[in-house]
């Protein structure tokens, strides 16, 4: 058996991906979108698959135009045969500064493409989903390996698509999590489970901080079918 490899380079980034669903239609051929707040590097030769979240100078907000690139990626990553894991990362200094209230809910995609998304359940479950069901819900579901590759700081919603919806989370040194909870916020992206645990110092723990048992490098690994309590 051959060594692992003692580094992994990212591949080339696109953004170019398709989609699959416009209205009543499905499009089992994917049509062609272009992707404007993430990127898409496969390499064809391992099936790896890294997904930047990519608006570096704003630190990567969570806005809704975010999330539905998100969905679109999940779902052309699931029909790429090609494709046999997929790694999220952020560009810049920092996997993601949370939510951008400024422009949170603002859409700039084809309505008919997210009509056609939500129409089958693969999308955000309603135009004001705030608590991002569609989302945590499609990344629960999804059918094959999913990590996170977390550095610097990571907030709010953020924190919790890091920590909450992937089968390993791999944690820089450089990371520094902060909860929406600490930020007086409805908690999102599955982050409810962390409230409830039989120790009321180990819930305080949580919203406080990642796990002490995961401080470097392999986090911890979250089955994405059951709670984390």
């Amino acid at each position: 058996m051959s060594a692992a490899p003692a580094s992994f380079e990212v591949p080339p980034s696109s953004r170019e991906i398709k989609v699959y669903y416009r209205g009543e239609k499905e499009l089992p051929q994917g049509e062609p979108f272009t992707l404007k707040y993430t990127e898409w590097c496969l390499d064809e030769a391992t099936g790896v698959c890294v997904c930047f979240l990519s608006n570096p100078k704003k630190l990567n907000p969570f806005t809704f135009n975010l999330l539905w690139e998100i969905l679109f990626c999940v779902e052309h990553a699931e029909r790429d045969p090609r494709v046999k894991l997929v790694i999220w990362a952020g560009r810049g200094r920092c996997f993601s500064g949370g939510a951008d209230f400024t422009s949170l809910f603002a859409i700039d995609i084809d309505p008919e493409i997210t009509a056609g998304y939500r129409r089958v359940g693969k999308g955000m479950a309603r135009d004001m989903d705030v608590a991002l069901q569609g989302v945590t819900q499609r990344l629960l579901a999804f059918k094959k390996l999913s990590i996170s590759a977390v550095h610097g700081p990571c907030i709010g919603g953020g924190a919790n698509f890091a920590l909450l919806l992937h089968d390993f989370v791999f944690i820089s040194k450089s990371a520094k999590f902060r909860y929406s909870v600490q930020l007086a916020q409805t908690p999102s992206l599955r982050s409810d489970e962390l409230l409830v645990t039989p120790s009321p110092s180990l819930a305080s723990q949580r919203k406080l901080a990642p796990p002490s048992y995961c401080p470097i490098t392999l986090a911890y690994s979250v089955p994405r079918s059951s709670s984390c309590s």
